[in-house]
């Protein structure tokens, strides 16, 4: 399991100890070969019983959740885990089997953007949160174009006043806001 890109479990609980700082990174196999086969519909979110067994209780917020039809590579899952998008850029675009962005906002439904449309049906206690943390932090080699810099300031001040620039003032500054 990967979350934000990063493998491990970091549940407490249940005589089993991770936190995000330092996660459960050990596989886990399944014995025998597991056969998926069912009519059980697939459920996100918290489930009793002992699907949460000795890994502690199973509490957690989804922002957005793709499910595949292939295993992903280390390098694609950390490449991807913080980009909220899903289109056929992605190297196993042709495995995806479903995508939820859960943007919906409201009703008893998230809707599946992926290939399939398969939607969830909410059931049972649920909420929808405005989700308006960043995801994953901004990486730090391109950090300069995210926020604004002193040198942007007069560039700024003369787009307000409709004040073309002119080359020979040799400002550097962008432009961050249009009106």
């Amino acid at each position: 399991m990967y979350t934000d890109g990063i493998k491990g479990i970091t549940n407490n609980g249940g005589g089993f100890e991770a936190s995000p700082a330092k996660p459960h990174t050990n596989d886990r196999q399944l014995s025998g070969f597991p056969n998926y086969n069912n009519n059980d519909p697939l459920t996100v979110g918290f489930v009793g019983g002992d699907v949460n067994g000795d890994r502690g209780v199973i509490n957690v917020q989804l922002a957005e959740l793709k499910i595949w039809k292939t295993a992903l590579s280390e390098t694609v899952i950390k490449q991807y885990s913080c980009d909220p998008t899903m289109d056929q850029s992605h190297p196993a675009y042709d495995y995806l089997a479903g995508y939820w962005p859960m943007v919906d906002g409201t009703g008893a439904t998230l809707k599946d953007n992926g290939p399939f449309q398969a939607d969830f049906k909410l059931e049972g206690a649920y909420s929808w949160e405005k989700f308006t943390d960043l995801m994953c932090s901004p990486s730090n080699t391109n950090l300069g174009v995210l926020v604004p810099k002193n040198s942007d300031i007069p560039t700024q001040i003369l787009s307000w006043f409709n004040i073309p620039r002119q080359e020979n003032w040799a400002l550097d500054g962008r432009v961050w806001i249009a009106n």
